[in-house]
């Protein structure tokens, strides 16, 4: 293997020593403390102002306006410049137009799609680092390396086809007798008893949660001998010894894609050069990491191409060869986890000077999630799961599969999908051609079906992706939704999926009492006010009808204090937000998410009984 690939740095994103964090602590804190000094003197100018007769309209247009400007592209330059975590934070904020200014908005927004991503040269050694040494060329016929689909914090994502996507029309390939090989999430069928080897058992996985997932067991033989994916069911152990599978969603967010599918980019080679070398897995073995060692296994007596050539063949692997490649920044979690630190100082200062809320605990929340983001396995493990569980809506929801035996935890290859990131779907000449009633309805139905495979997810399964800012969310042919990127995501445990659902029934009633002792039944302790305030911070949390803006003196956050709020729901009310930061972008205020996911709450709260007569779920 190529010594080079064992040093491989990120521009824009350094390793953890002493003297790169001193310098990125005082340039977080120099910046952002400019920026919040000068909407403190922005403030009290505006107070002068309006003692000398200014109106409401000049303030806005002539003070405001500009002053958001400016610090929509001051915070742009500062998550840009120091990445890590802080630009997680501001693709958050891109995304909320429901309470943050439009002109910061408009320039945050940009973190979905426009950061720069890590050189070719360097992006290949990760790549074939992590294939274990294999060449690029022997594993796809072309990847386009030069302009990703999209870059963000801590990856990447190209596009690229697989070699022997022409071979593999037919998925029910048979397999001479003895001879088999793993495919990803599914079984490891082999051949004579009907039996995989020690170490590569087969599993049949049942129930979407660790706590109440059946053991896994084995499974003989049955039928005939034929390689078939099967959907994926949520794993009680996670270190079930299976091959890698990838993952057709992005950790990167999605950008503009002009290439056809199953056809070279414009300007890039049609065919790479597949004069070097073939790799086998028994040569890989001997240079790659133990986290490696799965994929290689997979390849065995094969070479890397017809590795490649199973994958296509597998039920649920790329039908024209088309992948994602999903590819992890060097040395991001160091960075990550000190730049947390400091988030959780400002966000403490804040909560005790700003905003009347634990943030703090939400810190904390994401600094325990975020090792799990650099799992490439467990996210495609997770993505996988998801596609199972929203089969029912694959007409209107598409998620990502995995490509069998091509991943590892920092390289992820999935089935590609193809469509428009949808912030950009205005833009489209189709779009652009509908009139004002055509468009609103259209929003509408888009709209409407990311909230209800996010209702799907929370309430009947409890496993959701966690992450769903515009960035992640494309828009396909025929109006269908592709949800992307699983690496942020949070399995709901029952008791808090079941208080959810509660409060969910209880917000579509609009009885102010219920919804009170829903609230209280989940665990948001808030100071003592009356019962309205709280109920309209419920809103303003859970459905998108309500609104909270933390920086508006008339909010309930700011007449009503949280005192404790449950560690299991930041993600959920991070979904509900992200939610209505998008609609509020497509002109969409009068959806209540909490309307449409009451079906899904009556069925979480009728299965409980159903499976606990005599329970109650409050």
């Amino acid at each position: 293997m190529d010594d080079s690939h064992d040093d491989i740095d990120r521009p824009g994103q350094p390793k953890a020593n002493f003297v790169q964090n001193s310098f990125r602590t005082v340039e977080f804190w120099r910046r952002c403390g400019g920026v919040y000094m000068a909407y403190k003197a922005a403030q009290a100018k505006q107070i002068f102002l309006k003692a000398r007769g200014w109106t409401p309209e000049q303030l806005q247009q002539k003070l405001w306006r500009p002053h958001h400007a400016w610090a929509g592209r001051e915070m742009y330059a500062i998550c840009i410049d120091l990445r890590g975590f802080y630009l997680k934070v501001g693709q958050f904020f891109g995304a909320r137009r429901d309470f943050i200014p439009e002109p910061m908005c408009r320039e945050l927004s940009r973190l979905h799609d426009q950061v720069p991503p890590m050189l070719p040269d360097q992006t290949r050694k990760v790549i074939e680092r992590e294939l274990g040494g294999v060449r690029l060329e022997d594993v796809f016929e072309w990847i386009d390396l030069q302009q990703p689909l999209g870059s963000a914090s801590i990856s990447q994502v190209h596009k690229a086809r697989l070699h022997g996507a022409d071979l593999a029309k037919d998925r029910d390939m048979e397999l001479p007798e003895g001879q088999g090989f793993s495919l990803g999430w599914g079984l490891n069928w082999r051949g004579q008893d009907g039996w995989s080897s020690e170490g590569e058992q087969c599993w049949r996985l049942s129930g979407a949660a660790p706590s109440s997932s059946g053991e896994p067991r084995r499974i003989p033989w049955k039928g005939k001998r034929r390689h078939r994916r099967r959907p994926l069911q949520h794993p009680r152990d996670e270190t079930i010894n299976t091959a890698p599978g990838s993952c057709s969603g992005s950790g990167a967010e999605q950008g503009p894609s002009t290439a056809q599918p199953g056809r070279a980019p414009a300007g890039y080679p049609s065919r790479l050069d597949s004069s070097r070398r073939d790799a086998s897995s028994s040569e890989v073995l001997e240079s790659i990491s133990e986290a490696q060692a799965a994929a290689a296994r997979l390849r065995k007596g094969q070479s890397a191409r017809a590795a490649a050539e199973a994958a296509c063949a597998s039920r649920e692997g790329p039908p024209d060869g088309v992948v994602a490649v999903k590819v992890q920044y060097p040395d991001a979690l160091p960075v990550m986890l000190e730049d947390l630190k400091h988030i959780r100082l400002a966000a403490k200062y804040l909560s005790r000077m700003e905003i009347n809320f634990d943030l703090v605990s939400a810190v904390d929340e994401l600094a325990g999630q975020i090792k799990l983001e650099f799992d490439f396995v467990r996210e495609a493990r997770i993505m996988d799961t998801i596609a199972g569980h929203l089969s029912d809506i694959r007409s209107r929801v598409e998620i990502p599969r995995s490509v069998p035996g091509f991943v590892t935890k920092q390289l992820l290859v999935m089935n590609f999908v193809e469509g428009v990131q949808i912030t950009r779907l205005g833009a489209q000449s189709r779009a652009q051609a509908l009139n004002a009633v055509q468009k609103r309805l259209a929003k509408r139905r888009v709209f409407s079906r990311i909230a209800e495979a996010y209702g799907r997810m929370m309430l009947l399964e409890g496993l959701f992706n966690a992450d769903g800012h515009p960035g992640n969310i494309l828009v396909m042919p025929g109006g269908r939704i592709g949800l992307l990127d699983y690496g942020q995501s949070k399995q709901l445990p029952d008791e808090s999926r079941l208080a959810f659902a509660e409060l969910v029934l209880a917000l579509r009633s609009g009885d102010n009492p219920r919804i009170s002792a829903a609230m209280y039944g989940l665990g948001v302790i808030t100071e003592k006010g009356a019962e309205a305030t709280r109920c309209k911070m419920a809103y303003g949390m859970f459905d998108t009808r309500g609104r909270i803006n933390p920086f508006d003196p008339s909010s309930p956050i700011k007449k009503m204090g949280v005192k404790k709020f449950p560690s299991d729901m930041f993600f959920v009310l991070r979904v509900v937000q992200l939610l209505r930061g998008l609609a509020s972008g497509m002109d969409i205020s009068d959806f209540s998410t909490c309307q449409q996911w009451a079906p899904f709450a009556e069925e979480a709260v009728r299965r409980h009984r159903k499976k606990h007569p005599g329970a109650t779920t409050s």
